[in-house]
């Protein structure tokens, strides 16, 4: 897992093969920056291969080294089996806390002052 201040990951079931998947971020030059998946099994609705390196191990099959830049990233929250967890260093925060079910969430990097951070001007 990342700081607050480097990255975070999204954590998801996958809903043909109901297991966990995380897809994981860094925050560089101001974008997003996709570096890894992991796929806690393989099957109907999952890569079997890719183009990016790859290793199957024991707790699922790990795509590394994608480093794929973004501007923003759009995740719908999960209408129940989904059950979207965004992980920002050691912390957890359900979709479920702060959207509806089938809501898109927008993640996008964005430079905000301390005072606006701790009034709450953010969303």
């Amino acid at each position: 897992m990342f700081s607050a201040a480097k990255g975070f990951s999204i954590a998801y079931t996958h809903s043909v093969e109901r297991s966990e998947v995380i897809e994981s971020y860094l925050l560089e030059n101001g974008r997003l920056l996709l570096i890894e998946t992991w796929l806690h099994s393989y099957g109907a609705g999952l890569p079997a291969t890719t183009e990016y390196d790859f290793e199957i191990r024991p707790e699922g099959f790990h795509i590394y080294n994608i480093n794929q830049y973004f501007d923003e990233v759009i995740y719908r929250s999960g209408k129940g089996l989904a059950n979207h967890r965004l992980l920002i260093g050691k912390k957890e925060y359900l979709f479920a806390e702060f959207s509806r079910p089938g809501e898109a969430i927008l993640f996008r990097p964005q430079k905000v002052s301390r005072w606006k951070l701790l009034l709450g001007g953010v969303h």
